[in-house]
């Protein structure tokens, strides 16, 4: 990839950035407008800028616009990285329409509008609990039915399980006589979502199973249950991903679905590789080994914390 790189005046002034000029100040300030997260790409109309410096750095959310601003920094220089993909009106340099101000809520209501009555009161009981923030997101949750619905999905493996709003959106979106083999090490926490199950009818479609995951999969595969699961969603603990991946490779047939969680991990796997902790090594490799294995067809999907979905081929 190309980088178009421009050095700051003695002035304060970047050098010209496609068609317009802005100094660090309005940049920072246009940032701070914009509420961009640390780290993210900031967008300039039909120009896309990230000014790295050793201790006051924006970074590029695109992967293109990554490697050279780290490469910068690594050389402990002051430079502006732009035009990346060789032109000033490249999509790619263009972040997702939710990033404006404002859009991201009004995604959030209409996803809401979508849902029955008793998941948004379910949602609404999660967000009062603990660990809130663990449950799945309404986006992804509602996507992942409707794919189900797509795919004439019959039989579903679930990793992970937390408070059960997931499952139950699975759950719901499967035939009957569908069956949702909902695998967690523990139901400290599921007992909420069993009795929104028991009253949206569908405990008869969930197979929940207490235990780590892994020795879960592996009685199945044991069990002769081999290609008979139509989509497999990952959302455990990461250490384990690829463990998971393998297994899941296994159980779900041939042109079925694995669905990856937290593959953008919160951008952490951007920051140095020294500040990585185990998960984020985790997930990093995941990535890094999906991208070649000939086994599945990818796509990542940048909704909620990033899902990557995995066809088998």
């Amino acid at each position: 990839q190309r980088a178009l790189l421009l050095e700051e005046s003695p002035s304060g002034m970047l050098h010209k950035c496609g068609h317009r000029c802005f100094s660090r100040a309005a940049a920072a300030q246009m940032a701070n407008k914009a509420r961009l997260l640390p780290r993210l790409q900031l967008s300039l109309h039909n120009s896309a800028c990230a000014y790295a410096t050793p201790s006051e750095r924006l970074f590029a959310s695109s992967p293109h616009v990554l490697k050279p601003v780290l490469a910068m920094e690594q050389n402990g220089k002051k430079r502006l990285i732009s035009d990346v993909g060789g032109s000033h009106n490249s999509k790619m340099m263009e972040p997702p329409s939710v990033s404006i101000p404002g859009v991201w809520p009004e995604v959030v209501a209409y996803q809401r509008k979508q849902m029955p009555p008793d998941e948004l009161q379910f949602i609404e009981e999660i967000e009062q609990q603990p660990r809130a923030m663990m449950s799945g997101s309404i986006d992804e949750a509602h996507f992942l039915g409707w794919l189900c619905e797509l795919i004439g999905a019959e039989r579903v493996i679930e990793v992970g399980v937390f408070r059960g709003s997931t499952t139950l959106r699975l759950a719901r979106s499967l035939p009957e006589g569908g069956k949702v083999v909902a695998l967690d090490v523990s139901d400290q926490y599921v007992q909420t979502g069993k009795k929104y199950w028991e009253a949206a009818s569908v405990t008869h479609k969930i197979d929940f199973r207490i235990g780590p995951a892994l020795a879960s999969m592996d009685a199945m595969i044991v069990a002769e249950e081999s290609g008979k699961y139509d989509m497999c969603f990952i959302d455990a603990d990461k250490l384990n991903y690829w463990e998971y991946f393998e297994r899941s490779l296994k159980l779900v047939r041939k042109g079925g679905i694995i669905a990856v969680d937290n593959t953008l991990w919160h951008g952490r796997t951007l920051k140095p590789r020294e500040e990585w902790d185990d998960d984020t090594a985790a997930i990093a490799a995941l990535n890094e080994k999906l991208l070649t294995d000939p086994r599945v067809k990818i796509c990542l999907l940048a909704i909620a914390d990033g899902v990557t979905l995995c066809r088998v081929l």
